[in-house]
């Protein structure tokens, strides 16, 4: 199971709008080549589309995210965010970048890491309600590039040498969950 670490900011006054209000960095497993966010009330909805290269690489289900990642071999790093207004565009293009409205009825939002089970409430938001959510990942392409490379190369994947180079591709597949209130709702 993945670690995590979290960042209270406190939001005073409009110079602060910049910031997200939380943050918490972790570590996902994805399985079947993806991982999901969910209303920890809720779970996992089995209406949710399975993002796949066909059909995009979200899922979006009423209160559910699934992510599609460029591989599931090694970890990717996962930061989520809530902000108190939508958050600016990042400064830093992202390599694919989707948007969601979902309804959060316990406004606490846990990780599916599919086969591997549920990270719980890792993230609580303000207030219960309807949310817009921003997914953006970085190095996905990349990640999945050399993921297929180890697989060229080895030939025994319970190799230690293997093992090795799969623990340094860890978290260089990353994603920025940026989560705020839908006013329009």
């Amino acid at each position: 199971m993945a670690a995590a670490a979290t960042t209270a900011v406190a939001a005073e006054g409009e110079e602060q709008m910049a910031a997200p209000i939380f943050a918490v960095d972790l570590s996902v497993s994805p399985d079947r080549k993806m991982f999901g966010i969910a209303d920890s009330a809720v779970g996992s909805d089995v209406s949710t589309p399975v993002p796949s290269s066909a059909g995009g690489w979200l899922g979006i289900g009423d209160s559910e995210v699934l992510v599609g990642t460029g591989q599931d071999i090694v970890e990717v790093a996962v930061r989520m965010e809530s902000w108190a207004a939508e958050p600016p565009d990042d400064l830093d293009p992202a390599e694919s970048s989707g948007s969601a409205r979902l309804r959060m009825p316990s406004g606490r939002i846990s990780v599916n890491e599919i086969t591997g089970g549920w990270q719980s409430d890792v993230l609580e938001l303000p207030e219960p309600g309807t949310y817009r959510v921003r997914v953006d990942a970085y190095g996905r392409a990349r990640t999945e590039q050399a993921v297929a490379e180890l697989f060229a190369r080895f030939e025994d994947v319970s190799d230690p040498a293997f093992e090795a180079a799969c623990e340094e591709l860890e978290g260089r597949e990353r994603y920025v969950i940026r989560i705020w209130p839908d006013r329009g709702a």
